[in-house]
């Protein structure tokens, strides 16, 4: 097989020119892999390692990440700027991330490590009445019961309740309502009337 490949001829004196043909090749097919490397360029994850691998591993992501955008750009209905379409892969990854379960922690727990659960906010509280009000204790629909109803036509009436997550500002049932809202990510789908935590 030949290495060298005939590609023309000088304009100045009339040789003829030849080139080793991996360079003909690469010239040839080398406009997706400029564009590629520019993509990622543009959203760089290079950082200083002193280990080679990191190097690769975060240079190997970055590729993914472009090749999903190309694929993205080219199939998908809603067509997404590259900047656009990184920010909802890391919400998807976020989301995704919050209502995984967390494993039990092995040992004994050192006293500065911070406990998951005194950092999350979110307590049932009575509903708050309105001023001037004659109702001290008003009542709200169940946004879990209110939102599995009207995604599967059920026609049923939602469940009242006297308790909301204060800091959703939402009117949940105490169970498994308030526990279903807060670690589903899609609550909707789930049958508040037939659940179990345990299974």
């Amino acid at each position: 097989m030949p290495i060298w490949k005939f590609v023309g001829l000088s304009r100045g004196s009339g040789k003829p020119i030849v080139k080793p043909l991996w360079v003909v090749y690469y010239n040839k097919n080398m406009g997706g892999v400029d564009l590629s490397d520019q993509m990622i360029r543009s959203y760089t994850m290079h950082r200083r390692h002193s280990k080679w691998y990191i190097k690769l591993f975060f240079h190997l992501i970055a590729l993914l990440v472009t090749n999903a955008y190309i694929l993205h750009r080219k199939f998908s209905a809603k067509k997404l700027t590259h900047a656009k379409f990184r920010l909802s892969i890391v919400h998807d990854l976020v989301s995704s991330a919050t209502t995984a379960p967390i494993p039990a922690p092995k040992g004994r727990r050192s006293v500065g490590q911070p406990l998951r659960r005194l950092e999350e906010r979110h307590f049932p509280s009575p509903i708050p009445a309105f001023p001037g009000s004659k109702k001290q204790n008003p009542t709200r629909q169940c946004v879990v019961h209110r939102a599995y109803y009207k995604k599967h036509q059920d026609g049923k009436r939602p469940q009242e309740s006297r308790v909301w997550c204060r800091k959703c500002e939402v009117a949940l049932c105490t169970y498994p309502c308030f526990g279903i809202y807060h670690s589903r990510r899609h609550f909707d789908a789930v049958d508040p009337t037939d659940f179990n935590f345990d299974t």
